[in-house]
Formats: C-alpha cells, sequence, structure tokens
C-alpha cells in the first residue's frame, strides 16, 4: 500500500497510480489523485483521455455515479470521432446483397474439412474474453487472441485474385482454388501458434462482418457469438478507453444505441442465410450458472470436460484486452444490470 502512496505524482503516472489505487478499494484517494491533472492541457490527448477514463472508474467504484458519468463524458469528447451510421448501414447492405439466400449456392467454395476453427464474434464487452478463456483452459484447445489474420487476407485479395473489384463485390471473380489458397493461408497460423491441438479460437469480434467469408472458407468452423443485454454493452463500451482509431462508434451514446442495432441486424442476416454452427452464449447466463453453461460451450466445441475450464482464472494465460484483469480472478455477477 505504501507504494501506490509513494508513485511519482505527475500526469504521466496518474493513471497507472489511480488504477494501483483502485484494485486497493481506495478510491477516494484514487479520485484525488486523478483529478489532480484533469486540467492538464499540454500533455497528449490520448493521456488526458487516460486520465478522465480512469477517474471515472473511480467515481464509478465510490459509488459517485454523477461524477463518473461526467468524467466518461470528458474522457469521449476527447476521443476520436469518424464513425457514421451511414457507412455502416451502407457496407452491411453490400454484405447482405453479395450474400442473400438466392446467391450463395452460386458463390464458390474452398474444399476444407477443417474442423478447428472456432470464431468468437459480437460487440465489445460482451463476455467474449471470458467465453475464450474457458475454452483455452482445456487440453485440447488454444485461444490466439484478437488476431488479425483473417482481415489482413481480405484486404490482400484484389491482388491475390487479380481483380480491380473491391470487397466483397470480388466474389464474382475468384473461383475454388483462388478461395483454397486463403483457407490454406489462414490455417498456417494455426499450424504454427497452435500445432496438434483439436481446436483454435480465433477472438478477433469484427468477423462478425466476415461470417459470410468464413462460411465459404470453412464449411465446417463453428462461431460463438456472444452477447449481453444491450444497456450493460452499450454502458460498459463507453467507459472503456479503446486505443485511438477503434470503435469510434464508443465515445457517442446515441452511435452505441445504432451500432448495437446494426450489428443485431447483420447477425440476424447471418443466420438466416448462412449454414454455419452457430452457439449463442449470453454473458449473464454465464456468469449465472458457470458449470452447466461451460458444459454447453464444451459440447458445442465438441471437447469433453475437464474441471480445469472452470478454473479459467489460474491458466496463467496473458490476455491483451480489456478484460485482461476480469478474466484473472474468479467469475463474479457484479456486472450484471
Amino acid at each position: 500500500m505504501e507504494t501506490a502512496a509513494a508513485c511519482p505524482n505527475s500526469p504521466l503516472t496518474a493513471v497507472p497510480h489511480t488504477r494501483a489505487l483502485i484494485r486497493m478499494k481506495r478510491y477516494d484517494e484514487a479520485i484525488d489523485v486523478a483529478g489532480q491533472h484533469t486540467s492538464a492541457t499540454s500533455i497528449p490527448v490520448d493521456v488526458q483521455r487516460g486520465i478522465w477514463f480512469a477517474l471515472a472508474l473511480a467515481c464509478e467504484r465510490a459509488g459517485r455515479f454523477d461524477e463518473a458519468f461526467e468524467a466518461a463524458s470528458q474522457a469521449n469528447a476527447l476521443s476520436m470521432g469518424g464513425w457514421t451510421e451511414e457507412q455502416t448501414v451502407q457496407h452491411n447492405t453490400m454484405l447482405a446483397e453479395v450474400f442473400a439466400s438466392g446467391a450463395i449456392g452460386q458463390l464458390p467454395h474452398a474444399n476444407c474439412n477443417d474442423e478447428r476453427p472456432i470464431f468468437i464474434v459480437g460487440l465489445p464487452r460482451c463476455g467474449s474474453t471470458l467465453t475464450e478463456q474457458i475454452i483455452d483452459a482445456h487440453s485440447e484447445a488454444t485461444g490466439l487472441g484478437e488476431i488479425e489474420t483473417l482481415g489482413r487476407l481480405i484486404m490482400n485479395m484484389p491482388e491475390q485474385l487479380g481483380t480491380r473489384l473491391p470487397w466483397p463485390a470480388l466474389l464474382s471473380e475468384t473461383n475454388e482454388p483462388g478461395l483454397q489458397s486463403i483457407a490454406q493461408a489462414y490455417l498456417k497460423v494455426y499450424d504454427t501458434q497452435a500445432p496438434g491441438m483439436k481446436r483454435v479460437v480465433d477472438k478477433q469480434l469484427g468477423n462478425i462482418v466476415h461470417l459470410g467469408l468464413i462460411a465459404l472458407l470453412f464449411p465446417k468452423a463453428r462461431i460463438i457469438h456472444c452477447t449481453r443485454h444491450p444497456m450493460d454493452l452499450c454502458l460498459s463500451c463507453w467507459m472503456q478507453k479503446f486505443p485511438p482509431g477503434t470503435n469510434a462508434w464508443a465515445s457517442d451514446l446515441a452511435s452505441l444505441g445504432h451500432m448495437w442495432r446494426l450489428t443485431d441486424k447483420l447477425m440476424r442476416h447471418w443466420q438466416s442465410v448462412l449454414d454455419l454452427n452457430v452457439l449463442e452464449v449470453n454473458y449473464e447466463a454465464l456468469v449465472a450458472d458457470l458449470e452447466p453453461q461451460t458444459r454447453r460451450i464444451l459440447d458445442f466445441c465438441d471437447l469433453p470436460f475437464e474441471p480445469a475450464c472452470l478454473r479459467f482464472w489460474e491458466s496463467g494465460r496473458t490476455v491483451l484486452t480489456l478484460s485482461s484483469d476480469q478474466v484473472r480472478k474468479p467469475i463474479y455477477g457484479t456486472a450484471v444490470g
């Protein structure tokens, strides 16, 4: 405890100092530390954001909710914008047209029967890291985290397939060998990072927009769609400091609502037109009834039950997401409601 109190008092140390005090439940001290630096404007904007978000968390933990809301508002006002509902609607409409129920049968498919891939999709703060940790604790499975492999392969598709058409229109000019090569390029990551594993988890949540391509590449893939009450999910996103330039929709409450609705609509489209094996895992149900839900997840993955999956926090695995602290402790339900 003395170590936290002895931290140098500067804007650059304010965030780790505040978070250390929060972990020790010294909330009033944490509020004082962060509050001393909220007026600093000569520091980088991202540092200012971090201070305001840390203050919001300290106020929330202290039960000072009006102050937490104000601090989070200040933090999000400094966040980069750029997201528009119109662009997302346009993109999702293109996906729905290319992957319409009558068009999917005309598209080429890769000749790939690999059953290793498990894709966890959804919006941030949906319980996806917890779900991945449960599977990763199994002796026959590995979680690779939020890998960017599929997104990079999609960016390179025009060059690889020799077409000037953008994604996803370029699928009209591709063929089975082209998709087969993309599938094999993706699976090389499994071979190098998870050799010998029966199941491998890709937790890049943004792959929810790529489920159409996943169906063409990996017809035997398993999809876990993580969900959470939209009010809890959106508020949790709004209270988080995402990396600069990512999830721009999360800095505005109205945009959060629009994004949730658009993502829900897209997922319902995928489920209506794709022949994929999909399991919905609800965060509230998972934390309320861990063992039955864990058994349900493992059954879906065709993995035998192992008690270690109920003690996921003991794995010692490195987690590089905003939920890293939460999944290093036993299950708790205080984030519900």
